[in-house]
């Protein structure tokens, strides 16, 4: 059994039995034309990723100055192939191109870059082995991985849209349901499954029994629901019942397994206990797990690699600049160059988060904090130009560095900051389930500087607990490029 949600209002669905997502009951040509699609797409997917691993080496090569005709042909395009072939297994094997019908835009995208990250690091793993990666040019390796990740990207962005409009014009059939349970909470349910290529063919409601061998005046008895939905052949059946049905629930479930169908529960009244939920083994514990860690160990491992190989990139590559703005902050105004502030990190942890000064004053842990305003006359002239070029915070590359913080994450805020709002605004302290970062997405959506009403506030945490729940390594790319490009991430700074 297992939890998860279809449409833009994520609506709990606990899976109960499954089927493979090719299954079409009773049409064996519906099965035919999806194996069809699946070879179709497979192939073009293996054509495209070994031709653009093919010409993202000769594009390397070119531009390093090297003639075409003084690179080992043969080797790349062996290579080329060979990545293909591994990354169209790891697609097919981990996120089945067939599924897509039924999953959202992010999900299809993210399967396919992790598709191409998978591959790519079984065929660096493969060279090792054998070997030979002293023979494999890490630039064209690097060069390959971006092309391919950019095809990937743009092919499975084509199939889903190609997917969706022949659904919609009727070319494709859509996965077909059977909802039982109330009929207004089917019909909510119906409507939201329409952009997603489900198709609701009949709603039934709860049976009055489910003794499969008891007969029903009003035709509500198990049998006649089961021979209903066995002439329908549709491919799963949703169930939708609040707690207080669900001992009649457990019952209905072993006469509806008796169907070839894919059998969920949908838990009504409790959507916000299962929203984010899934059953998991805890030991040998069968466990509704409510909430877990917003980064796997696997995504904090990436992710702390990310900053480390990023601040260590960055100190360097802006040493230059931080003796320029040092010198300029010594020569304007007296004090030091740095300033420290303790702020709540990860799991609440407090740590001294670095900045180049930009006031006459160092205000610190001790007491209330009153946050920079437009026109600030604590503010010195260096400090205005480093407050709105964001250059002031340049030093928690540091902090980074150090594992304090990360490039990207919540904006940490002061102590005493933490404590008030915290006692405001509930979901505050959520902030911290995650490292703070030196940028973040309220920071790039215009959400920056004084935040002197609590409405500013809450509109601020909202935008941290959106990424916190959509986190990826995409998210943290695009909040980077936006730090970097766009006027609105400057918003309210001075």
């Amino acid at each position: 059994m297992r939890s998860h949600t279809y449409g833009r209002r994520a609506e709990t669905i606990v899976t109960a039995s499954r089927l493979p997502a090719h299954v079409a009951w009773g049409r064996q040509t519906n099965v035919d034309a999806l194996i069809l699609f699946s070879i179709f797409v497979a192939a073009v997917e293996y054509i495209s990723i070994s031709a653009s691993a093919y010409v993202a080496n000769i594009i390397y090569h070119v531009s390093i100055g090297v003639d075409v005709k003084d690179i080992d042909q043969t080797k790349y395009v062996v290579s080329a192939l060979v990545i293909a072939a591994i990354v169209l297994f790891c697609s097919v094997v981990l996120h089945p191109v067939i599924a897509i019908q039924t999953q959202r835009l992010d999900k299809v995208l993210a399967n396919g870059s992790g598709a191409v990250c998978v591959g790519f690091s079984l065929f660096v793993s493969a060279m090792f082995f054998l070997k030979i990666t002293d023979q494999y040019s890490r630039g064209a390796f690097i060069f390959q991985l971006v092309a391919v990740t950019a095809v990937m990207l743009g092919e499975r962005a084509i199939l889903f849209s190609g997917v969706r409009s022949a659904i919609a014009s009727g070319v494709a059939q859509p996965r077909r349901v059977i909802l039982i349970g109330d009929a207004a909470r089917c019909a909510e349910a119906g409507e939201r499954m329409k952009g997603c290529g489900i198709r609701v063919e009949r709603t039934f409601p709860i049976p009055a029994q489910c003794d499969f061998n008891a007969t029903s005046s009003d035709g509500r008895g198990i049998r006649s629901l089961i021979e209903s939905c066995r002439a329908l052949k549709a491919q799963e059946i949703l169930v939708l019942s609040g707690p207080s049905n669900w001992p009649m629930i457990e019952e209905l479930v072993n006469p509806l397994s008796l169907l070839p169908v894919g059998l969920h529960l949908v838990p009504l009244d409790c959507e916000a206990m299962f929203s984010k939920s899934r059953i998991v083994e805890f030991g040998n514990i069968v466990t509704v797990q409510m909430a877990r860690p917003p980064l796997s160990a696997l995504d904090q491992f990436l992710k702390r690699t990310f900053d480390v190989c990023a601040s260590i990139s960055g100190l360097i590559l802006l040493a230059p600049l931080f003796a320029i703005l040092s010198l300029a902050i010594k020569l304007d105004s007296r004090g030091p160059v740095f300033f420290r502030q303790l702020r709540h990190g990860y799991n609440g942890e407090t740590i001294s988060v670095i900045k180049f000064r930009s006031m006459i004053v160092l205000e610190n842990d001790s007491g209330w904090i009153n946050q920079a305003q437009r026109n600030d006359p604590r503010v010195t002239r260096v400090g205005r130009v480093l407050r709105r070029t964001s250059l002031d915070e340049l030093p928690q590359l540091l902090n980074v560095l150090l594992g304090e913080m990360s490039i990207v994450g919540p904006r940490p805020h002061a102590a005493a900051h933490d404590m008030l709002f915290e006692t405001l605004i509930q979901p505050y302290a959520r902030r911290h389930t995650v490292k703070p970062g030196i940028t973040g997405w309220a920071q790039v959506n215009g959400f920056r500087g004084e935040t002197d009403t609590i409405d500013k506030m809450r509109r601020r945490i909202d935008y941290d607990l959106d990424y916190i729940d959509n986190w990826s390594h995409w998210f943290d790319l695009k909040i980077i490029f936006l730090t970097l490009f766009s006027k609105q991430a400057h918003t309210g700074a001075y």
